[in-house]
């Protein structure tokens, strides 16, 4: 008799242990795994973006004005700012604008404006994957 009640004790254990598993364990596991993933993937792009700004676009095979739009699509696509995506689209069309320049005054000017906002996106970029939280 007494083993009866020992494994109904530990058989309600067990089912008590699995309901608070499902119900509260498994969606926080689910949203950590999610946020996880999220940050892989700003990281990805993100690194991608900061090489084709610190190069101003010299590092990639195609320097064409939508070669640089579709890479910063990835991007934009992770970043919640709407602001910081209309930043870095102006700075991309900014660039291609330096780049066929043939005003050396202006050229200067440009790359100044171009440098200080790449610092400037560059360390919201990195304040966004440090608030991603894993």
């Amino acid at each position: 008799m007494e083993i009866i009640k020992l494994l109904s004790a530990f058989g309600l254990g067990g089912i008590c242990v699995k309901a608070f598993d499902l119900i509260y364990l498994q969606p926080y596991l689910e949203r950590k795994e999610i946020r996880n993933w999220l940050r892989d993937k700003k990281l990805v792009a993100f690194s991608k973006l900061a090489s084709n700004f610190q190069s101003m676009g010299f590092n990639s095979e195609n320097d064409s004005f939508f070669a640089d739009l579709a890479l910063i699509a990835e991007a934009q696509l992770l970043i919640d700012d709407e602001e910081l995506c209309l930043r870095i689209e102006a700075l991309i069309e900014k660039r291609h604008e330096l780049n066929h320049t043939h005003d050396v005054n202006n050229e200067i000017e440009l790359f100044d404006e171009v440098q200080a906002e790449v610092k400037a996106i560059m360390q919201e970029l990195k304040q966004d994957l440090r608030n991603s939280k894993a």
